[in-house]
């Protein structure tokens, strides 16, 4: 966490959302809605690193860097070059309506309201 922002300017990790994995295709306001959740743009920030996604998927091909809204997310299509490996990036801001017919989203969810 940055200390050159100031408190209300920060956004911190909520420990009581869930993390889930969406299925091939699917959105995460899909993937949270059908738990009775909202789907959390901000948290999902907080799954965007190797580490973390590691602790989702198994990541068997390694994690790699690509640009997409569905990021992050897991390749979980065979024809895909990108088979098996978990993709994060750099660029752009998490958002709970993308998917990818090839991908599995990695998806933060929190109670309504």
């Amino acid at each position: 966490m940055s200390k050159l922002l100031n408190k209300n300017e920060r956004i911190e990790q909520n420990r009581e959302a869930q993390i889930i994995r969406a299925k091939q295709g699917e959105s995460c306001n899909s993937a949270c809605r059908n738990l009775g959740l909202d789907c959390d743009e901000m948290q999902i920030e907080f799954l965007n690193s190797c580490e973390a996604m590691e602790n989702i998927f198994d990541c068997d091909n390694g994690c790699g860097h690509q640009v997409g809204l569905e990021l992050p997310c897991y390749v979980s299509a065979k024809s895909e070059a990108t088979f098996k490996q978990c993709l994060i990036t750099n660029e752009g801001t998490p958002n709970c309506y993308a998917s990818n017919v090839n991908t599995e989203r990695a998806c933060a969810c929190a109670r309504p309201g």
